[in-house]
């Protein structure tokens, strides 16, 4: 074959699944149908060319063309991207293919934190939680509240970007009514992790100490003697 062919845009392919972050991740480009064989394929981390990586040129097709593969392992860094640039005597310009390094990147959420009152609150008044999680990614995450197994309605979860380690953070707030032995339970979903995570909130009631609303109700039967 005396023609020169072009080689294919290059093909770059990551992970199925989601890495956590600062992981070490393999990314391998393919490109085919080029001629002659000579060819060259360099790999790129914002703007910066990463070394190490070898080629593997092999023939490709009944037309008698090429073949190339190369694998790189990188870190996969939130707000990174990788291309594969590809030159070739067919070629006026190299051509690339760039994916963001966000697409596969994964950061698991920390351990839900519960906070309300810590002293005794009286039976039956209402009593305000919120609960927190830092560290995810991506934003997209999962917040329910429970009492004795039984879902509760919270507030919307409102999720934050952390601009220091660019991952979010979550806060949740529920009002529920103080009752003995009351146990309250935020749970968070996220695709980093592989099962929910949870903390309870033990709220405690004043002991020998009737309502306001118990002692009306008891003066009333007194007065009925």
């Amino acid at each position: 074959m005396a023609k020169d062919q072009e080689p294919s845009p290059p093909s770059v392919s990551r992970p199925k699944d989601r890495a956590d972050i600062n992981s070490s991740v393999v990314v391998s480009c393919v490109s085919t149908g080029f001629y002659p064989e000579e060819i060259t394929l360099t790999w790129w981390k914002n703007e910066e060319e990463l070394r190490g990586s070898k080629l593997n040129i092999q023939p490709y097709g009944a037309d008698k063309t090429y073949k190339v593969q190369s694998n790189i392992t990188v870190q996969a860094e939130i707000d990174s991207y990788v291309t594969c640039k590809i030159n070739h005597t067919s070629l006026d310009q190299p051509i690339n293919s760039t994916f963001k390094i966000n697409d596969i990147v994964k950061g698991k959420p920390s351990h839900p934190t519960i906070s309300g009152p810590t002293k005794e609150i009286q039976q039956n008044t209402n009593v305000t939680l919120s609960c927190t999680s830092a560290g995810f990614y991506p934003p997209d995450i999962n917040v329910t509240w429970w009492e004795n197994e039984m879902e509760l309605h919270g507030t919307k979860p409102e999720v934050q970007f952390d601009s220091e380690n660019k991952t979010y953070q979550v806060q949740s707030n529920i009002t529920v009514l103080a009752k003995e032995e009351s146990s309250i339970t935020c749970r968070i979903s996220h695709t980093a992790l592989e099962q929910p995570i949870n903390s309870t909130f033990n709220i405690n009631i004043m002991k020998g100490k009737l309502s306001a609303a118990t002692n009306i109700t008891s003066l009333k039967e007194n007065d009925n003697v």
